[in-house]
Parts: C-alpha cells; sequence; structure tokens
C-alpha cells in the first residue's frame, strides 16, 4: 500500500520507511501511547503490535477487551 502513496522514497528505502512508521505509529496516536502498544513490525499489508496485559484494559471475564486488542 505505500508503494503508492510514497512511490519515490519506497523504491529507495523501504526498509527505512516502514523503520519510521513503526517508530511513529506508538507515539503520534494518542490510544497506543495510552494503551502502551508497541508496534513490533510493518511491512506491505502487514503489522504486528504488542499489547501488554493490564488490569485496566480487561474486560467483565478478565481478559483483554475486543477494543483494545482492535
Amino acid at each position: 500500500m505505500l508503494r503508492f502513496a510514497l512511490p519515490i522514497i519506497f523504491r529507495i528505502r523501504s526498509s527505512a520507511v516502514y523503520s519510521l512508521l513503526r517508530k511513529r505509529l506508538g507515539e503520534i496516536i494518542p490510544l497506543n501511547r495510552l494503551l502502551g502498544i508497541e508496534f513490533v513490525s510493518i511491512g506491505d499489508g502487514v503489522a504486528t503490535a504488542r499489547l501488554p496485559f493490564r488490569q485496566d484494559s480487561t474486560n467483565h471475564l478478565g481478559t483483554v477487551h475486543a477494543t483494545a486488542m482492535f
């Protein structure tokens, strides 16, 4: 997807673009900071994030709330 949005930069250094996104997404989106979401890896159409288990992000069953996982 980024190939189409940033074609010149992506052609030169796609890994640099993904590295920048991985670092910045955790900082610029307030909910990510609040929940402590860490982006582990980002690729073309794929991303992996880590959400730490905390009591304040659980539901009534004691599991991670669906909104936090989304």
